[in-house]
């Protein structure tokens, strides 16, 4: 995905779906979120979700709670929202 930074300079950027920024999840607490990372990247990644209380294996920090998503590999975040909020995520 090419970013538009201004006064005519773009940059290559990586981006979910092709959109900066990434398309708005809308998910009401205590409800599941159910959502497949697929990895179209040359290199492994994750995604990590800021300021939701989750367990380990759906926190997405490589090295440390879940193993990277190698390229051309899926992995399957699956959770219970606990609590209303305004939140990101990234890789």
């Amino acid at each position: 995905t090419r970013l538009d930074l201004g006064g005519g300079t773009t940059v290559a950027s990586w981006a979910y779906g092709d959109r900066l920024p990434g398309r708005e999840v809308r998910v009401t607490a205590g409800d599941t979120l159910a959502l497949t990372l697929a990895n179209h990247l040359p290199q492994p990644t994750s995604l990590h979700w800021h300021g939701l209380a989750l367990r380990n294996d759906m926190d997405g920090v490589p090295g440390l709670t879940q193993r990277d998503i190698a390229p051309g590999a899926e992995f399957a975040y699956r959770f219970a929202v606990p609590h209303p909020g305004t939140y990101w995520f990234h890789p």
